[in-house]
């Protein structure tokens, strides 16, 4: 060492401080022998210098228990003002490691620094540096404490991290110099991002990290800027220590923070792990977070975060937040958690063709997004919820596929979800095995045992498949698919849909069941008292279903059945028109079935290519008029197929005596181009037939232009019974021997009477024998024909013969009877038969 100008007693004391200061015992030994033999030097030499200044001196200190060197103390000058303050210029010190090595690891420079030996600490206000072989750091105003061995910068901080360990220089060389103190190199800037967050995550959690990856594998450069760091070698790691406009870029990464706590191991590496927290920010690639607190191991490329942590992709639009968040570059993935205070939740964004927006929000226990190129993937596990504004779902698992990169729009390709689904919209609530989301489509597609129930319109859908048509308000319910590779289905997978019954009220079924006479006048009920009839039931392969308000459109394809109370219907294709009354029921109000129609009630069928159903709107009762309840008609595709009607049997109405000891019963038949049904509350329904119309029966054939048919309520635990058949215009009959020819058949059938009228004539083929009379009435029940002269007629005659008794020149319409030919044995005066056409004799 060298000393001028100093006197004997000042340069003791001065190294008397730094002793006390900075060395172990067996150090200060040395350094005041030294002291001593400079002092008796500078004496002997006389020196000039001023008191208290010392230039180009070196301190070194020594570990007490192993007498290795910790730290080198080097000045270009040292002033020494007291016993607590002594200014150094040009300061240097030298950190070692504690090992057999001595191996230096970094050194701390400052233009200017002040010793206080009271506090052992080092400050100054001058830029600071410190550079090791994996870090350098730079900035302005700082302390050093020598006992707990601890810097801290108090603004402009830099800190550069190497990616990798740089070769220590010889022992008693100098390092480069740190970073310039002041260097204005641009630090990293961290947008704002949009996500919100939602949860939380100590910083500490480092624990919940998946351990996936090599651990020994080298960061990039990492540099990180504040207004305030620590830096504490005191142990094997670099801790490092940052506070106020944290920033840290490291290429790909981008962070900001309140906070910062970043441990370095001394043994190279660069950084091991970084603690960040209060409103933290990270950017990397085109992924944008926000978090309180977050927990970054650049080695493997991963980050976790925690309280309230909210990811934005800017590649999918798609938003992830949750209680933690995972971030796996490496592994090309995110995963959100939850917990019992925030969920994790993905909001997924779709943009169709027309630049319309679909926001889609799945929650879940676990989410994982993964990144396959220019494809999304989002897992979601455990108590899947998906809300969307016309719709809300449910299941146990479910997966979502998504597009686009860079510029390109949002697009979601399909969401999948399995296990326990729930389904909810305005059509109602569904349940079913899977569902499947296809934003692009707007649809919705429920498979596996999938049943959609509608309380507000009363409906109960149940399908192996039904898809919804979002923007439509429609959808589509299909049975089971095909087979691939049979090409085969199941036979009795069917499409099954039920429609509440309409209310009445009980006082008014028990009307309509009490006998006429006994029948009181209906009055109306509360609801409370009202019973619901039983639900129409519609079956089928396809359905195909829309809504519009309270009014529901239903078209059944394919093997389609109807059950009623009223009715049982099957055909082709049938269209159902309904309307809800928002009070968890439904109104039929039309059915349109067609291409091989079969509707059967009790006593009556029919077999139609088109039948058009009106269902009786049932009331409190008040309403006892007759309502128009089934039509068929003729097809416009198929004209050569006339509806047909079947109806009960009739009795033998005895036309012809040969059959009056009674042909066995047969259903009534009547075809024709147009029918319908008439119904009425006390259950005497009537049937119209028009057109090209035909008839056969028990002991009749017959064909006119009209026909109706009158029902009688049904006894109890029967069919319905006819009353009467009306055959009006052109009417033709024909049994056995017997033709008609009228304009009009009255056929009453509990009376066992036919009333022919309009100018009937009755035939018998067998010997030509012809009837023709205004009105021929054959009773059976009384074994009687009468042949009646119209009343007009008979008050014309009267007339007639009262003025003039001359009816000669008017035309005569009473009865008249042609009779064949007399034969031989008869001409010469025998008497005409007693009775033509005979009289059939009573069953």
């Amino acid at each position: 060492m060298r000393q001028t100008q100093m006197s004997k007693s000042s340069f003791e004391v001065f190294w008397r401080v730094l002793a006390r200061i900075f060395a172990a015992p067996a150090a200060c030994a040395l350094a005041l022998s030294a002291v001593s033999a400079v002092s008796a030097e500078a004496a002997r030499r006389q020196t000039t210098m001023l008191v208290g200044d010392m230039t180009n001196f070196e301190l070194p200190s020594f570990d007490d228990k192993s007498g290795r060197k910790e730290w080198e103390l080097f000045g270009d000058k040292a002033t020494y003002v007291d016993e607590s303050r002594i200014d150094i210029d040009g300061m240097r010190l030298r950190l070692y490691d504690a090992d057999a090595k001595s191996r230096m690891r970094a050194e701390i420079t400052s233009p200017l620094a002040r010793v206080n030996p009271s506090t052992k600490a080092v400050t100054g206000q001058s830029p600071i540096g410190v550079k090791a072989d994996e870090f350098s750091l730079s900035g302005s105003r700082w302390d050093w404490d020598g006992a707990k061995k601890i810097v801290r910068v108090f603004g402009d901080v830099k800190i550069n991290f190497f990616g990798r360990p740089k070769a220590s220089p010889p022992s008693g060389t100098s390092h480069s110099a740190a970073p310039a103190p002041g260097d204005s190199s641009a630090a990293p800037s961290v947008p704002e991002t949009s996500a919100s967050p939602v949860g939380g995550v100590p910083a500490e959690g480092a624990k919940d990290i998946p351990q996936k990856g090599d651990s020994s594998k080298k960061s990039d450069s990492i540099r990180l800027f504040s207004d305030f760091a620590s830096l504490d070698h005191s142990a094997e790691n670099n801790v490092f220590g940052l506070e106020k406009n944290v920033r840290v870029d490291s290429g790909d990464m981008k962070i900001a923070c309140d906070e910062m706590v970043v441990t370095a191991p001394k043994s190279g590496g660069g950084v091991r792990d970084i603690s960040a927290k209060g409103n933290v920010k990270i950017e990397r690639d085109k992924l944008s977070a926000s978090s309180g607190s977050a927990f970054v191991v650049p080695s493997k490329s991963t980050a976790l975060l925690g309280d309230s942590p909210s990811i934005y992709d800017a590649s999918s639009k798609a938003t992830l937040s949750g209680d933690k968040i995972f971030l796996d570059k490496s592994g090309k993935k995110v995963i959100s958690r939850s917990s019992d205070s925030a969920r994790a939740r993905a909001v997924l964004l779709h943009v169709d063709d027309k630049g319309r927006k679909q926001t889609i929000v799945i929650s879940a226990d676990n989410i994982e997004m993964r990144d396959a190129d220019a494809r999304h993937e989002f897992d979601f596990k455990g108590n899947v919820k998906v809300s969307a504004p016309d719709f809300t779902a449910a299941c146990d698992e479910m997966t979502a596929f998504s597009k686009g990169g860079g510029d390109s729009k949002a697009e979601i390709d399909s969401i999948k979800g399995k296990g326990r689904v729930k389904f909810s919209n305005d059509d109602g609530d569904a349940v079913a095995d899977n569902i499947e989301i296809l934003p692009k489509k707007s649809e919705v597609w429920l498979t596996g045992r999938a049943s959609l129930r509608d309380s507000k319109r009363g409906t109960t859908l149940k399908s192996a498949v039904i898809i919804f048509q979002r923007e439509k308000n429609s959808g589509v319910a299909l049975s089971e698919p095909m087979s691939e590779k049979t090409g085969e289905g199941r036979k009795d997978s069917r499409v099954r849909l039920e429609i509440s019954g309409e209310l009445a009220s009980a006082e008014y079924r028990r009307a309509l069941s009490a006998p006429a006479a006994k029948k009181a006048p209906a009055r109306a009920r509360p609801a409370a008292s009202r019973k619901r009839s039983a639900p129409t039931v519609v079956s089928s392969k396809i359905l195909q279903f829309s809504r519009n308000g309270e009014n529901m459109f239903f078209t059944f394809l394919n093997d389609v059945r109807i059950d009623s109370d009223s009715a049982v219907a099957t055909c082709e294709k049938m269209e159902v028109f309904a309307k809800s009354d928002g009070k968890g029921s439904a109104r039929v109000n039309k059915i349109v079935a067609s291409n091989n129609v079969r509707l059967r009630q009790r006593g009556y069928e029919a077999d139609s290519e088109i039948a058009t159903i009106y269902p009786r709107l049932e009331t409190d009762g008040a309403d006892k008029s007759e309502h128009r309840y089934v039509e068929l008609s003729v097809s416009p595709d198929n004209p050569g197929k006339r509806p047909s009607v079947t109806l009960p049997p009739t009795g033998n109405l005895g036309l012809d005596s040969s059959l009056a000891s009674g042909k066995k019963p047969s259903n009534t038949v009547i075809k024709s181009d147009r029918q319908w049904l008439m119904s009425s509350p006390d259950g005497a329904d009537k049937y119209f037939f028009e057109g090209n119309v035909s008839i056969t029966g028990t002991d009749l054939d017959g064909e006119c232009d009209r026909i109706e048919v009158v029902m009688k309520p049904p006894r109890a635990g029967a069919q319905k019974e006819i009353v009467q058949i009306i055959m009006r215009g052109n009417v033709k009959m024909s049994q056995a021997l017997k033709e008609v020819e009228c304009g009009r058949a009255d056929l009453y059938v509990d009376e066992e009477m036919i009333v022919l009228s309009e100018n009937p004539t009755v035939v018998n083929t067998q010997d030509n024998t012809r009837v023709n009379a205004p009105r021929i009435i054959y009773n059976k029940g009384r074994r009687k024909i009468i042949f009646e002269q119209d009343e007009s007629s008979r008050r014309a005659d009267s007339d007639a013969d009262s003025d003039s008794g001359d009816s000669a020149g008017r035309a005569d319409t009473r009865p008249t009877m042609t009779l064949p030919p007399l034969d031989s044995a008869r001409r010469g005066g025998g008497n005409p038969p007693s009775e033509s056409p005979s009289l059939p004799k009573s069953n």
